[in-house]
C-alpha cells in the first residue's frame, strides 16, 4: 500500500498575519512551521493579499519562524515574485540563523 505522509499530531503549526495601514505598504508576520503540511492556506492568503494591494511595498517579518522546509522557502520565493511583478517591493526580515 502506498505511504501517505502526514505531520506529527503534536507539530505546532504556522500562522500568517496581514498588517495593511494603508494602500501602499502590507506587513506579513508568520509563526510557527513552515512546512508542506502548513503553507498551503497561508500561501493563498498571502497571495490573495499582495493581489489586492499592488504596487505596495511588502515587508515580512520572518523573526517567529521555527522551521521552514522547502515548501516554506518557496512560499516566501514566490511570494516576493507575485509582490514585484504587480509593481511592489519585498523584504524579508528577522528570518532565523540555522
Amino acid at each position: 500500500l502506498p505511504h501517505t505522509m502526514s505531520p506529527a499530531a503534536d507539530a505546532p503549526g504556522a500562522s500568517l498575519e496581514i498588517h495593511n495601514g494603508d494602500p501602499a505598504s502590507l506587513r506579513f508576520t508568520l509563526r510557527g512551521r513552515l512546512d508542506t503540511w502548513s503553507v498551503g492556506p497561508l500561501w493563498r492568503q498571502g497571495a490573495q493579499a499582495i493581489a489586492a494591494h499592488p504596487g505596495a511595498a511588502l515587508s515580512i517579518d520572518a523573526s517567529g519562524i521555527a522551521y521552514c522546509d522547502t515548501a516554506g522557502a518557496a512560499m516566501l520565493v514566490d511570494l516576493d515574485a507575485a509582490c514585484v511583478a504587480r509593481g511592489g517591493t519585498s523584504r524579508l526580515e528577522g528570518f532565523p540563523d540555522a
